[in-house]
């Protein structure tokens, strides 16, 4: 169906839109199967109405026509099979014979020509039914409920609407209905249980119909109350406007619709770099001149520990310790490179020379890395191995899983990670990255651990043993390929270890310094162990602080540091630094008493600095809605005030809950960037690379040089270039790839990689893609590489280390160790009804979330805001209310009143939005006049309409007499 003004003019927001009102272009798609399965539906319905298939024909019809490049043979059995059970469904349950239009009409429909084309017309002399086939599920609905939209706002069920209306002869009278036929239900499951095709529409939940009708006569143009309503929708249409959100996702306009620039930077301001120097406290002192011995040091959020271990390495290589006797080991690549660009900037203003290469700063797996890859073949590999990433985890579980069918999985969803649904392939990685972690080879135990990550349900026993049975495979086809995951490589260095008991002699560390040690686990204290061990150990230095230990999920505990000393079975001492410079003395007093309440911890409270400021602001609310407003308007408010928008953040238990805000904070003009991970396939940068890579496979298709160029001139190539110097471009880069495979294939490389540089710019998102990309051997398995990133790189993303203007959006983990001068810190995902459970590890979950509430709460440096919403989960009769806002009221002394007082009002208001809805789905049935009645009537007289389901009940009435 294509729509363009009579004009010849495009007032549409939408580019789509825009590339479709320009014929010229004429972009020739790639294949599709997607789109090819939902035409070689049309065509076998079409074709079993015009008597050329029988129903026995259907799978031998998909067989031949669907594209076999499903990621696993079973997969494409079932999806194939699927596609047979709703053809045969349908067609078994309708008796009516259509018209098949061969030609498309184009249509006058106010200001704009319309050419649409139905799939099948029935006509039983009372009424005409215009319909369009779908092969899914409704992504529609005739009520509204979904968020895509409903029938009375479909534009393109209008357009078939006028269709059949033009059909009806001068003087006729007929009931006309545009109908899509969704040949699966939205309650449809895998196994399809249903064998009958529901034509049911009204009022019903799961029916496969979904339309709109009006009463016509041939000849005339009479305005009907259904009319004005669509011609009102028409009068403000943006094509675009009216996809769904999975036709968006599949439509061949989508990198030019949603092209999303990249944030711009944020340069810091820096001073004039005469800052005073920075005298320590005593307590600061005793940890920088801490030399022999064991010592741990309990730390409260700003309170300067990394100045005091930068500073401590500092001064003891300005005392002639060398740099490769020191080891510093923290959890984050960022951590790591930060200490090391301090301590080398701390060792240039002493005259040292000592540069950040020397520093010998790393995480817990760097360390135990690189002495797997300098000792590989004593590991088991031929080569260095590499760490395995996410798309080649994929690619080696899913050859295992095609080779070796596990019974109880759903292939049919085989890629699905949701709630609601794990397919085969999320089961597998759970299963083996259970073993990998706990490293039980024992089906009992395997089975208590998957019930308690929550994914036992899809595997089942069944399922869960075969994949232990395939686990040996999985880890020896790893091993083959040399590869190793970052849960191999620790245990792998400790079993090197233990073969060679004095290896550790031969580094040499004398002084070992663990910052973040509240993140520790069983592992990684063994490692410590075995470096205290060495003849030529010193000191040990551990710093942390039990309150900021929010990394359960990841086997850590705060047992570590709260019962260090007995865990490394050393005697030691205790160093505190207790003195918090970032925060006032308000936000500091409120966020001690949530601490208090948690019961294993180490007796400390933060002592402020800094003068006394403003209070914490706490609001409670009654809907989500209501409380992003809040949140924004006082954003707004603060930058109308002076502040700079990176200067604020919003932290929230959830991701989901960051681009819900996101969305307020756009509606309200304010600037925002995402801190936590991204997405690689949300990157306009990495969509054109996916582009230009299928180029080599299908370079006859002009729409991947067009999504390239989208992204090579940032989305807005429509006003960059005309319409004759895109086409141009498009034939260039074709004509290139067209005769592409005549060169050697390293220039075809060179080539290549010249392309994808081009869009590099300052996108560190795509730029760690292209790392991936060339860390691939040759031009074949970088496009290898890159079509398993576009089946299995949909989960896969990369936190932006950089600084961006706008508002900062952050999880609470990922906030650690930041601040804010304002910070706006949402509880209302922290409660769950995981935490509404009994036993110690109930008590364990509780606990942990209220430390990652005192680290959300210690990132505010002047202003902190915690709103929450009151009720955390369950039905309007047994409602359980957010534990952690309760306890934030209390603890500020506010009334605490959950229920809200407005619920009756609110309660009406949703029976008049229901009212209001089945008011707009009965739009079609309004008043006739007398004339229309008795034209009708007339028509009418003597005839019946016989529906599907009466035709079927019918049906099988007589097949019942019959038998």
């Amino acid at each position: 169906m294509k729509i363009k003004k009579r004009s010849g003019e495009f007032r549409g927001k939408n580019w789509c839109a825009a590339a479709r009102e320009w014929d010229e272009l004429k972009l020739e798609s790639p294949k599709n199967t997607f789109y090819d399965n939902a035409i070689i539906v049309k065509e076998i319905i079409k074709g079993f109405f015009q008597g050329k298939y029988e129903i026995s024909d259907f799978s031998d019809l998909v067989s031949q026509g669907v594209e076999d490049d499903y990621v696993t043979e079973k997969t494409g059995e079932l999806r194939r099979h699927q596609l047979v059970r709703c053809l045969e469904r349908y067609c078994k349950c309708e008796f009516r014979h259509p018209y098949i239009p061969s030609e498309q009409k184009e249509l006058e429909i106010g200001d704009y020509l319309v050419s649409v084309k139905p799939d099948a017309i029935f006509d039983d002399g009372c009424s005409l039914e215009v319909v369009l086939y779908r092969a899914g599920k409704p992504t529609i609905t005739q009520n509204g409920k979904k968020r895509d939209g409903s029938a009375a706002k479909c534009l393109e069920l209008y357009f078939l609407l006028q269709y059949g209306r033009s059909l009806l002869k001068d003087g006729e009278t007929k009931t006309v209905k545009a109908s899509y036929y969704f040949l699966r239900k939205s309650t449809d499951r895998s196994s399809m249980t249903n064998a009958y095709w529901d034509p049911v529409y009204f009022g019903e939940t799961g029916g496969n119909v979904v339309s709109i009708e009006d009463l016509y006569t041939g000849g005339k143009n009479t305005v009907t109350g259904l009319d004005a309503e669509y011609l009102k929708l028409l009068e403000e249409y943006t094509v675009g406007q009216e996809c769904t959100e999975e036709d968006c996702e599949k439509c061949q306009w989508n990198a030019s619709c949603h092209y999303v620039e990249l944030p711009k930077r944020y340069e810091l301001k820096t001073g004039s770099g005469k800052k005073g120097k920075i005298i320590p406290t005593d307590a600061q002192q005793k940890v920088i001149d801490f030399r022999r011995g064991v010592c741990r040091v309990n730390a409260t959020a700003g309170s300067g520990k990394t100045e005091c271990m930068t500073e401590r390495g500092a001064r003891m290589f300005e005392e002639g310790i060398k740099p490769s006797e020191v080891l510093f080991i923290t959890f984050t690549d960022a951590g790591a490179n930060e200490m090391k660009a301090r301590i080398a900037k701390k060792c240039e203003t002493r005259g040292l020379h000592v540069s950040g290469d020397d520093i010998q700063a790393m995480t817990f797996n760097t360390f135990a890395y690189r002495i797997v890859k300098d000792n590989f073949k004593d590991c088991g590999f031929t080569t260095k191995p590499m760490v395995v990433d996410d798309i080649r985890n994929s690619v080696i579980i899913t050859q295992l899983l095609d080779e070796n069918p596990v019974a109880g999985l759903d292939y049919l969803n085989y890629d699905v990670n949701s709630p609601n649904c794990l397919g085969a392939l999320a089961c597998a990685k759970k299963t083996f990255e259970t073993i990998k972690e706990t490293q039980d080879y024992d089906l009992d135990l395997l089975k208590d651990a998957a019930s308690e990550k929550g994914f036992y349900r899809f595997v089942g026993s069944t399922g869960l043993s075969a994949l232990l049975s395939l686990y040996e495979d999985y880890d020896k086809r790893l091993k083959e390929e040399n590869l190793l995951q970052f849960a191999d490589q620790e245990p792998l260095m400790l079993g090197f270890l233990d073969r060679h008991p004095d290896y550790l002699d031969e580094l040499g560390y004398r002084h070992i310094i663990v910052d973040e040690f509240q993140d520790s686990n069983d592992t990684q204290l063994e490692i410590i162990r075995r470096l205290i061990s060495t003849k030529c150990f010193k000191s040990l230095m551990v710093v942390g602080d039990d309150s900021q230990s929010i990394y359960g999920f990841r086997n850590t505990t705060p047992e570590n540091i709260l019962h260090f000393f007995e865990k490394i079975g050393k005697v030691g001492e205790d160093l505190y630094l207790t003195e918090n410079r970032r925060s006032t003395p308000e936000i500091l007093e409120l966020a001690n008493k949530i601490n208090a309440l948690n019961k294993d911890r180490v007796d400390k409270d933060m002592i402020p600095v800094r003068e006394s400021g403003k209070k914490p602001v706490v609001r409670g609310f009654h809907d989500k809605k209501t409380e992003y407003r809040y949140i924004s308007e006082r954003i707004k408010d603060l930058i109308d005030s002076g502040y700079q928008p990176e200067d604020i953040a919003f932290i929230a238990f959830k991701k989901t809950e960051l681009v819900a805000l996101g969305a307020e904070l756009t509606q309200a003009g304010i600037p925002w960037v995402m801190m936590s991970p991204l997405p690689y396939m949300e990157n306009a940068n990495v969509k054109a690379a996916l582009s230009l890579a299928e180029a080599f496979y299908q370079p006859e298709s002009d729409l991947l040089y067009f999504n390239y160029l989208v992204a090579k001139y940032h989305g807005d190539i429509f006003h960059k270039k005309s319409m004759t110097e895109l086409r141009l471009e498009v034939d260039e880069m074709k004509k290139t790839f067209m005769s592409i495979d005549q060169l050697e294939i390293p220039y075809q490389r060179v080539l290549f990689h010249k392309f994808l540089d081009a869009l590099k710019e300052e996108d560190e998102i795509y730029q760690a893609f292209l790392d991936l990309v060339y860390a691939n051997e040759d031009l074949q398995s970088e496009l290898e590489y890159i079509r398993n990133f576009s089946i299995y790189g949909k989960n896969a993303g990369k936190k932006m280390e950089q600084k961006y203007q706008g508002v900062v959006l952050t999880t609470a983990h990922s906030s650690k160790g930041l601040e804010w001068k304002a910070v706006f810190n949402s509880i209302s995902g922290y409660d769950s009804a995981s935490l509404h459970t009994s036993g110690p590890k109930h008590q364990k979950k509780v606990e942990e979330a209220r430390r990652l509430l005192f680290v959300s709460m210690t990132r505010a440096r002047d202003l902190l805001y915690i709103t929450g919403q009151y009720v955390a989960y369950g039905p309007k009769d047994d409602r359980t209310y957010n534990q952690f806002l309760r306890e934030v009221f209390e603890a500020e002394d506010i009334p605490y009143c959950p229920v809200d007082p407005n619920e009756g009002l609110k309660a009406q208001e949703r029976k008049k939005r229901a009212a209001a809805r089945r008011s707009s789905r009965e739009a079609g049935s309004h008043e006739m006049t007398d004339a229309q009645k008795a034209e009708y009537n007339r028509q009418v007289k003597g005839a019946s309409q016989l529906s599907i389901f009466d035709a079927l009940n019918s049906y099988l009435e007589k097949q019942a007499a019959h038998d």
